[in-house]
This record gives C-alpha cells, structure tokens and sequence, in this order.
C-alpha cells in the first residue's frame, strides 16, 4: 500500500458548535477539490474525537499526496481561524500503516425520511402522475444506525443543507474512492481513512 498523509485540525472554542465547524471545514475542502482537479476523490475526512453527542472537536484530512494536502492546510478559512485563535492546526504527517480503517460515510438515504425531503418528493410524483386527484403512498419509516448531522452551505445556491454522516468499520484500504465532501456514500464511493488518533499529531 502506498504511503498516506494527514494534517488534522482542532476546534479551540469550548462552547463551539462541533457540528458547524466541520460543516465550514469540509465546505473549504469542497471548494479546494472543485479547483483542482487532480486532487479529486483522493481526499478523506477522518473525526478523531468521533463520539454520540457530536462529531467532536477536530476533523482530519488524509490522502495519498503530501502537496495536496499541504495546499488544502493553506486555505484562507483555515488561516483565518488559526489566525483568530480558533483552530489548532498539525503540519501534514505521514501516517502509520498498522492503523484499522473506517469509513465516514454520506447517507443520503436518511435525509430522504425526513419531512420536508418527503414532502418535496411526494409533490414530485404528483407533478409526474399529471392528476391532482392522485395521493402517493409514502413508504414506511426506517431506523438508522448512529449518525451526525452536519450543516452546509452550497456554493452555487448559497442554501444550507445537511450531511447525514456514519461511522463504520472498513475491511480495506480504498485511497481514491470519495465525494467531494471528503466522504464515502452507501454505494458508489467507498473511501477509508485511519482511524486517527490525536497523538499522532502532538
């Protein structure tokens, strides 16, 4: 296996919203994979401090090319907040390769059981029947496994959104398999990271 590389940044603020800063962490490496190209579906993120009330207080970022990664730590949002005195950052290390591997994963499919997800598709279907008189049947509610949400701001429509995230064990290495969150999904990307301990960036 090819070697990997990771930088990892610490949220300082004892009262902020967890949460929310990854969510402006992972839109600052949307906009970076968007310029450059050939940084794309190469780059993970990784929640050291993973944990049930919130994805906790550092988010990491790790892919096979060093340069990259550099350029990604030296995004003006990252600067400005380690400027302010908000975030801890790590310089980008080469990580072990005796780490287990897990996947943050994308589950687009839980956002689609919430309300306004429904209610929106439930209009769809009848816009397609071309009858008003029809009434879809809305499929039975679902359980989930343990899951984070994480607000996000589109580029494009400047609307905000949430990615519904989950924690799993990963059974292999997959280096050039996410999304341009950073992310895996439930079928097409299945990228792994270390399961990363802080310790490795003190």
């Amino acid at each position: 296996m090819s070697c990997r590389y990771g930088f990892v940044v610490e949220f300082i603020p004892e009262s902020g919203d967890c949460n929310l800063l990854a969510g402006r962490c992972i839109k600052t490496l949307h906009g970076f994979l968007n310029a450059n190209k050939n940084a794309a579906n190469s780059i993970g993120v990784a929640f050291p401090l993973w944990g049930i009330q919130s994805v906790g207080k550092a988010i990491a970022f790790v892919g096979p090319s060093e340069k990259e990664l550099v350029g990604l730590s030296y995004q003006p949002y990252f600067s400005m907040m380690k400027e302010e005195g908000l975030f801890n950052m790590s310089s980008v290390k080469k990580l072990p390769k005796q780490l287990a591997e897990v996947r943050f994963v994308r589950n687009q499919t839980i956002a689609k059981t919430f309300v306004a997800s429904k209610r929106r598709r439930m209009n769809r279907a009848i816009e397609r029947s071309g009858s008003d008189s029809y009434t879809p049947k809305a499929s039975e509610e679902r359980e989930f496994d343990f899951f984070h949400c994480i607000p996000i701001e589109s580029k494009c429509s400047q609307q905000e959104f949430v990615l519904h995230v989950q924690k799993q064990d990963a059974l292999e290495v997959n280096v050039a398999g996410f999304n341009s969150y950073g992310l895996a999904t439930n079928q097409r990307w299945q990228g792994s990271v270390p399961n990363i301990d802080l310790t490795l960036f003190s």
